[in-house]
């Protein structure tokens, strides 16, 4: 009886494995587990170290199988923490940053805004009168501002906005095309719905199927997805783009919640309230094969959102330098 709760753990890891593998995410139980499978994986080592100390081999070997499986996953997370070279082209620092509707702190915001200084920022949950309150903060000068007070998304850049479009029905979307450097680049902003998932995965595809999937030239998908790098939505877009975090990233990134979103627990008829730390990433930078990586991490300071930015440090290759076999742009 004493080996019965890792062997519970060990069990419900292979069947999630097993499931996640004959189902995808149409069960509750599996969809929450990709959210939490970090968490997981210290869970099973825990659990295994148990079992090799007290030599339980039959329940070593169960608690092995899934944590390799882990350790395979997100191992390679531990293996880019040095920034990757730089093959030459146009370096564009791009930043997503959910505000929150409720965060009242522009000024905090205007300040990670501009310590970070991108070039390209994608803004999501931002109330037209926060958006004024950044503004002013952010020194506008040479700044240029796409704003949907509708799906309250918002995309400011340093290189002048050709032309912008909004499909609250494509999971909530923001596109507008930019004059970069060294031609036009595609910029999409998300914040998927949070509705059921099999309908945010849908609103997700005919995103991909009718914008991004067609643009031949260089883009950019980023925002908040409200889904984790397991889910079978975060598959169906790495098919066709490239994750910064996990071409670059070091560590987990986790990005929400963050410690500006208190919970209170009810203790001796007092509300003691303490900080929850980031345990799930649901906010990506995507991009096309005219892109490399240089560096991707999630800021520290969430500046009062209950998400933490991310950033990806990006070149756009020059001279048609394409990888991955897409096509050269200069013929």
């Amino acid at each position: 009886m004493k080996w019965l709760p890792l062997w519970a753990v060990g069990l419900f890891a292979n069947f999630y494995f097993l499931l996640r593998f004959l189902s995808g995410d149409q069960l509750l139980w599996v969809r929450l587990t990709n959210y939490f499978l970090p968490w997981a994986g210290l869970m099973l080592a825990s659990c295994f170290g148990l079992s090799v100390v007290f030599k339980n081999r039959k329940l070593s070997v169960v608690l092995f199988i899934p944590l390799f499986l882990v350790g395979v996953i997100y191992a390679p997370l531990f293996w880019n923490c040095k920034p990757m070279a730089n093959a030459g082209g146009q370096k564009i620092k791009v930043m997503s940053y959910n505000i929150w509707s409720n965060n009242s702190r522009m000024k905090a915001c205007a300040a990670v805004i501009l310590k970070e200084s991108p070039d390209i920022l994608l803004l999501q949950e931002i109330r037209p009168e926060q958006m004024s309150a950044l503004a002013l903060e952010l020194r506008p000068e040479g700044l240029n501002m796409a704003f949907d007070p509708g799906t309250e998304q918002a995309i400011i850049s340093r290189y002048p906005i050709k032309g912008s479009e909004v499909w609250f029905w494509k999971n909530r979307s923001q596109k507008a095309v930019l004059e970069a450097p060294l031609g036009p680049v595609t910029v999409i902003n998300v914040h998927a719905y949070k509705h059921g998932w099999l309908e945010r995965h849908r609103l997700m595809e005919a995103l991909l199927v009718e914008e991004v999937i067609p643009e031949k030239g260089p883009l950019i998908l980023g925002g908040d997805f409200n889904t984790n790098d397991r889910s079978e939505t975060y598959r169906m877009i790495q098919q066709h783009l490239t994750n910064a975090h996990a071409e670059a990233g070091c560590g987990f990134g986790f990005t929400f919640p963050t410690a500006s979103k208190f919970w209170s627990l009810r203790l001796l008829g007092s509300l003691p309230r303490f900080p929850l730390p980031a345990l799930i990433r649901i906010d990506h930078i995507f991009y096309s094969s005219h892109f490399t990586t240089l560096k991707s991490y999630t800021v520290s300071d969430s500046g009062g959102s209950d998400h933490l930015p991310i950033v990806a440090e990006l070149v756009l290759q020059d001279q048609g330098r394409i990888i991955k076999g897409a096509v050269n742009l200069n013929p």
